[in-house]
């Protein structure tokens, strides 16, 4: 589901004109700006949040980085560049199922997961909530299009 959701777009279309959906990219604080992303992190836990909403990951590499949402804030949620242990939930938000209206897309928030915020200012001194190992993904970063073939007669 993870990946199916970089298909459709979570991470790899954030940038993609005519929107810019994710501010900061390759900084220490890159953050996804849509507007039912931002109210549904809100929703979760994160209204106190005086930095900027929805934090992306700033750490990892090309395939993690500004592609993921930060797991110092989002701790188990589905989309972030790390999947818990194993018996340990990895529920798809309300904020990643809104970052997909955000993209244009048709969706049911009511299929969105229970979720709670672990750590809406992401200071990285907490324990974590679920606790266990967890595992990072290493994803390759997305590759570079490749140009069509012209077609002779």
């Amino acid at each position: 589901i993870h990946e199916m959701g970089h298909v459709l777009g979570f991470g790899t279309l954030w940038s993609i004109d005519p929107n810019d959906f994710l501010i900061g990219r390759f900084g220490l604080e890159p953050f996804f700006i849509g507007l039912g992303a931002v109210a549904a992190f809100d929703a979760a836990g994160g209204e106190a949040r005086t930095r900027p909403k929805v934090p992306v990951e700033n750490t990892g590499g090309p395939g993690t980085r500004d592609s993921h949402w930060r797991e110092s804030v989002h701790n188990s949620e589905l989309m972030t560049g790390w999947i818990e242990g194993a018996g340990i939930p990895n529920p798809l938000s309300g904020i990643s199922v809104a970052s997909f209206a955000d993209l244009g897309y048709s969706v049911d928030m009511t299929a969105a997961d229970a979720y709670v915020l672990f750590n809406p200012n992401g200071v990285s001194a907490l324990k974590r909530q679920a606790g266990g190992p967890r595992i990072f993904i290493k994803e390759l970063p997305p590759p570079k299009p490749l140009p069509a073939p012209s077609r002779r007669r």
